[in-house]
């Protein structure tokens, strides 16, 4: 089956898959609120000058390190290897 705009079925069911497991599921909606939350702290620090950093900033290092720390905790809740509580936790560091 091709969609209207040409695109078959297997280049659009990935999205919406996931748009709809981000639906059923809050805290999957959460981690890519917090994702792109520490993503724009990250953005807006670098843009600033020596002594305007905000507590609020992060570092490069600081978001790569929360970024993989998040993205394994996302892949175990997914796996249902920790719990909802758990992986709540690690993504609001």
């Amino acid at each position: 089956m091709i969609t209207s705009d040409g695109k078959t079925c297997k280049q659009v069911a990935p999205k919406l898959m996931q748009k709809l497991k981000k639906q059923q599921d809050t805290l999957l909606a959460e981690y890519d609120r917090v994702k792109n939350r520490n993503y724009k702290r990250f953005e807006r620090g670098e843009w600033k000058l020596l002594g305007e950093e905000t507590e609020k900033d992060m570092t490069f290092e600081q978001y790569t390190a929360w970024l993989t720390q998040a993205q394994v905790a996302r892949r175990a809740y997914l796996c249902g290897e920790i719990e909802g509580n758990e992986f709540e936790k690690i993504i609001s560091k």
